[in-house]
């Protein structure tokens, strides 16, 4: 079973697309629709011409609305040439026929596409985890980035509202911090505050964990304020290094002299850690947030001490 949320139309209508390429170069082409949904749609013959996290004006007969670019096919794959989008204007459908209702997902993701040929190397950045690159396969389709903002988190239908912070966001999404999170599938409003600036972000709850925040995808959100998240949270490392490519380089460092003798590295100094039951919490809250340990793993361990876990 596919995790997709919404059903597709299998429909090929002719678009216009407008937009920027990864230079910066304006463009305006003409492709097709692959397939739409009420949020978003697969269009192909975009081959090198859009980037991953992109914004683009996608135009349909009299209909046209901005979209963001979430997938880009790899060259040489069977989805060479295409691209995913999904809708930046909550609510605004421009592709002329009825939505599909919802369906169960057949698509069976352990039965990946085949691939005409191998894609090139990859050119970003090592994985920066312990032992090298990691194994798997990466399936954010964004670089997140750490932070600390304030944010508000209300109810779509306006029944609540909370006050939270966001700890990591990307062009697709955030990470939210908070003891009492929302059920998975709620749909929220978000305002993020970094600065003097506040964004205004519509999204749907992903994970959740208790004691811990919850995982939120964005679902929609305004051109202005998805200008001002691409800033904020540069969609790709190659993104981020071509801005900082703008700036000069600094002289490079003076080399260091060969050590005249061998000599013991010091030994670590302890560090005096608080050993309270709300530091022990705060540490269990961490590891359970990045995955490290499980919260059955925990619940397991708490019945050997019979130690209640709040």
């Amino acid at each position: 079973m596919g995790r997709r949320g919404e059903p597709r139309i299998a429909v090929t209508f002719p678009v216009i697309v407008r937009g920027t390429d990864s230079k910066g170069t304006p463009f305006v082409l003409t492709a097709e629709t692959r397939d739409v949904s009420c949020s978003g749609a697969c269009l192909k013959g975009l081959s090198g011409i859009v980037v991953s996290g992109k914004r683009v004006e996608v135009e349909c007969g009299d209909q046209r609305a901005w979209y963001r670019v979430q997938w880009v096919g790899a060259v040489g794959s069977s989805k060479a040439g295409q691209a995913g989008v999904r809708c930046l204007e909550p609510g605004r459908y421009i592709w002329g026929v009825p939505p599909r209702e919802w369906q169960p997902d057949t698509y069976d993701p352990s039965k990946p596409e085949p691939v005409a040929a191998a894609p090139p190397p990859m050119t970003s950045a090592p994985s920066s985890s312990p032992g090298g690159s990691w194994p798997g396969r990466e399936r954010r389709q964004f670089v997140r980035h750490a932070c600390r903002m304030a944010a508000q988190i209300v109810l779509q239908n306006g029944s609540l509202r909370m006050t939270a912070t966001v700890t990591d966001i990307s062009l697709g999404g955030c990470y939210v911090e908070m003891l009492s999170p929302l059920p998975v599938d709620t749909f929220v409003d978000i305002s993020i505050s970094p600065g003097d600036t506040t964004l205004q972000l519509s999204g749907r709850v992903r994970s959740s964990q208790m004691n811990c925040g919850m995982g939120i995808s964005f679902t929609g959100m305004r051109p202005q304020d998805f200008e001002i998240l691409r800033k904020l949270a540069p969609p790709t490392l190659e993104v981020a290094e071509g801005e900082k490519a703008t700036q000069p380089a600094p002289p490079p460092p003076p080399p260091s002299p060969a050590p005249a003798r061998a000599y013991a590295a010091p030994e670590f100094d302890s560090v005096d850690l608080p050993t309270t039951p709300e530091a022990l919490i705060a540490a269990v809250r961490i590891l359970l947030r990045k995955g490290v340990l499980t919260r059955a793993e925990l619940m397991e361990e708490l019945e050997k001490l019979k130690v209640p876990f709040s």
